[in-house]
């Protein structure tokens, strides 16, 4: 399972897209492993007064005990994230998790009275992001256990799709690697219709009716990730995450409502617009992405929404 922690690089704690699973940084969401599509939210930590989760384990290839992900976000705002994981154990749920995969999607729900364990992570080293089109750049470095937290850096601007960035890595337990990605156009999401001008949308939707996405502007190896975390509905301590990762060149997806009534009544429901490349280092097989936000057709608004479950 992959997971991700991050913060923006202005210090404000912000979502991060893990590859096997894009995350909401306060809780450390992670994908199984998939060699073709990003897999569901796994957890590696939990959020504490505020704080940020703990890393959890790696998506990667299929098959593959060692893997690892970098991931570079950039958002509409101007703020920019970066988190890396890299993990020696085979794929799989974090102890105190259950996913429940359907159609594309999946709920993880986990029992925050499982005690956590923790152990020593491979490391790539310090690992930097850089762009010939945007100056600046992002950095992370390691601590002791291996893990990544919060990056350095900042860029000049906002990228606005198109433009190539390097990650490199100076190597650790994970050899050193250098790789370029572009970062992808923005999908364009037709339905559900919300008007993000207005900061307080609301999405009303029947829990006892599916979700359906309609968007534009899909293409080879870039994803439409969608996920909502609340507290769960079955009257445990811990989180029902919602996670769902769509091929845009598909133009549709559904959230089936044996998922979303596991939710709260409110939620946020993010979507990110995610390119993934797979490469392999070493013996890791290492899965490099970049995110940015998914807007409306008009183009002028990313389309997060507050979504709010109703019964009928």
């Amino acid at each position: 399972m992959l997971a991700a922690c991050s913060s923006s690089s202005d210090g404000g704690a912000t979502s991060a897209a893990g590859v096997g699973g894009v995350a909401d940084a306060h809780h450390a969401n992670g994908g199984g492993a998939g060699a073709e599509e990003p897999g569901a939210a796994g957890h590696g930590g939990r959020a504490s007064n505020g704080g940020n989760g703990g890393n959890g384990g790696n998506g990667g290839n299929a098959g593959s005990s060692k893997a690892g992900q970098v991931v570079f976000s950039a958002y509409a705002n101007s703020k920019f994230a970066l988190i890396a994981s890299f993990s020696d154990v085979p794929n799989g749920a974090a102890e105190h998790c259950v996913e429940s995969p359907l159609d594309g999607c999946s709920i993880t729900l986990c029992d925050d009275a499982v005690p956590l364990t923790s152990a020593i992570r491979p490391s790539a080293g310090t690992i930097t992001v850089t762009s010939a089109a945007v100056s600046g750049s992002l950095v992370l470095v390691p601590g002791a256990d291996g893990s990544y937290g919060s990056p350095q850096g900042s860029f000049s601007s906002t990228f606005s799709g198109q433009e190539v960035i390097s990650i490199s890595a100076s190597g650790g337990r994970v050899p050193a690697f250098q790789n370029d990605l572009t970062v992808p156009l923005a999908l364009l999401r037709s339905e559900p219709y919300v008007d993000n001008s207005d900061t307080h949308t609301r999405l009303l939707i029947p829990r006892s009716q599916d979700l359906k996405l309609t968007w534009t502007r899909g293409a080879p190896d870039v994803w439409l990730i969608v996920d909502a975390s609340t507290a769960r509905v079955d009257g445990k301590l811990g989180t029902a995450s919602l996670y769902c990762a769509f091929p845009s060149e598909a133009g549709t997806g559904t959230i089936r409502s044996s998922l979303l009534e596991q939710l709260e009544q409110e939620a946020l429901l993010r979507n990110l617009t995610v390119l993934i490349k797979r490469i392999s280092v070493g013996d890791y097989a290492v899965a490099l992405a970049t995110t940015i936000d998914v807007y409306d057709e008009t183009k002028q608004f990313p389309v997060t929404s507050t979504l709010q479950l109703h019964d009928r």
